[in-house]
This record gives C-alpha cells, sequence and structure tokens, in this order.
C-alpha cells in the first residue's frame, strides 16, 4: 500500500518480501508528488526471499540515481 506523508511517500509491505511493487512506478509517483524520501515499512512481513532483497537493491540504486534517501 502506498501512503502520501508531506515529502515523504510510504510503502507498507503487509505480504512475504518476494519482489515488491514496481520500482518504475514508484519513481514516477515519487517525481509526480515532489517526494524527497521513500520509507519502506515491511514491519509487516513475515519474511523477504532473495527476490525481495533484489527489489530494496534496485529501488535503493534508483533512489540513489534520482537523488532520494529511501528508510
Amino acid at each position: 500500500t502506498l501512503y502520501r506523508a508531506g515529502r515523504t511517500l510510504l510503502v507498507r509491505i503487509a505480504a512475504p518480501l518476494s519482489g515488491g511493487p514496481n520500482v518504475d512506478l514508484l519513481r514516477r509517483e515519487m517525481a509526480r508528488h515532489r517526494a524527497k524520501a521513500l520509507l519502506v515499512d515491511v514491519s509487516g512481513a513475515p519474511y523477504a526471499d532473495s527476490d525481495g532483497l533484489r527489489w530494496l537493491l534496485a529501488l535503493q540504486s534508483a533512489c540513489d540515481l534520482d537523488g532520494r534517501s529511501l528508510r
């Protein structure tokens, strides 16, 4: 689920972290809302597999390229 909190977007993951939302879609949403940061809440994810961890790394790289922070 994606929430907006000022200049921060929050992605809440409430299922096993096996991949994640499309990275390009999240980049577009961040640009559209002029967000400076993306907060990923994985506290509801019972586990993360290797695809989920690769997704987080891809998301980190995308945020770095765009000059935004990932928390």
